[in-house]
Formats: C-alpha cells, sequence, structure tokens
C-alpha cells in the first residue's frame, strides 16, 4: 500500500543494522588477528 516510500523506510532500520555488525565484525577480526600474530611471533624461535 505504501509503495517505494514504505520499501525505503524499512530498508534504512537493517541498512543501518547490516553496516554496524559489519563494522563490530571487522574490529573484532583485527583485534584477534593482532592477538594471534603477537602469540606466533613469541613462540617463533630466534635465529641469529
Amino acid at each position: 500500500k505504501q509503495g517505494f516510500g514504505g520499501l525505503y523506510k524499512g530498508m534504512e532500520a537493517k541498512l543501518l543494522q547490516t553496516v554496524l555488525t559489519a563494522a563490530l565484525m571487522f574490529v573484532a577480526y583485527e583485534k584477534i588477528s593482532r592477538f594471534v600474530f603477537k602469540i606466533l611471533l613469541a613462540q617463533r624461535p630466534v635465529l641469529r
């Protein structure tokens, strides 16, 4: 009944949710990968 206006009104909330979720997942991935990288470097033997 509401046409394109109703479609875009509903998409706004979903788009905001998607963007926030992607940003949160990106930050979590970066933090975890840096932590794992530090652990792997600490366990690696030093070659002289």
